[in-house]
C-alpha cells in the first residue's frame, strides 16, 4: 500500500502548486507575521521534518530556478548551496544550511544513504528525480517525488524504483 502524506492524488496541477509556492513565499518575504507559527515557517519546517522531504523541497526549489530537473547530486548541491541570500534563506526555512546540506541525502530514519533516481517518469508528461529510502523503519519506506509517500511493500516499492508506477491507478489513501 501507498500512503500520501501530503496530498490525496499524485496528479495535481503543477502550475497551481508552483503558484501557491510562489504566494507563500512572498508572504514570507513580506513578514506575515513575527510568530513563526502564525507565519507559516512552523507549517514549512513540519513539512520538512524527514531528510526524504528535505530533498524532495530541495529538487522542487532547483527546478523552480533553473526551470529544470537537477542531473545529479553534484548540479543540485552546486545550485543550491552557491551562497546567494535567497537560497540560504529558503534552505534555512526547511531546516538546512549550506555548511550541512549533504546530511540531508542519509535518512535519519534509517541511517543509510537515501537512494536517489534522477529521472523517472512519475505522470506520462514528467520526468523527474525520486528519492527513496533504503530500509525505513517498521517496514515502511519513504518516498520522495512529487509528493511525499509512505510506502510499506516491495512491490509497490520497485515499481515505483522502476519507473512502473501507475499514478492513473493507484490506491490512495490520504493520511489524516
Amino acid at each position: 500500500m501507498v500512503v500520501f502524506l501530503e496530498y490525496p492524488t499524485l496528479q495535481f496541477n503543477y502550475i497551481f502548486a508552483i503558484s501557491s509556492l510562489l504566494i507563500f513565499s512572498c508572504c514570507l518575504t513580506l513578514g506575515c507575521s513575527n510568530d513563526p507559527a502564525a507565519s507559516g515557517l512552523a507549517r514549512i519546517k513540519e513539512l520538512n521534518s524527514t531528510n526524504v522531504a528535505k530533498v524532495r523541497t530541495c529538487f522542487i526549489m532547483y527546478e523552480s530556478r533553473t526551470k529544470r530537473w537537477p542531473k545529479n547530486q553534484d548540479e543540485l548541491t552546486r545550485v543550491l548551496t552557491s551562497g546567494q541570500g535567497r537560497l540560504d534563506r529558503a534552505l534555512e526555512r526547511i531546516g538546512v544550511s549550506s555548511e550541512s546540506f549533504e546530511e540531508i541525502f542519509v535518512s535519519e530514519r534509517d541511517g543509510k544513504p537515501l537512494k536517489i533516481k534522477w529521472g523517472i517518469k512519475m505522470h506520462p508528461e514528467r520526468i523527474m528525480p525520486v528519492a527513496f529510502e533504503e530500509t525505513g523503519v517498521d517496514g515502511v519506506r519513504l518516498v520522495a517525488a512529487d509528493v511525499l509517500l509512505e510506502v510499506d511493500n516491495d512491490e509497490e516499492y520497485n515499481k515505483l524504483w522502476n519507473g512502473e508506477y501507475d499514478a492513473q491507478n493507484a490506491e490512495l489513501e490520504e493520511d489524516q
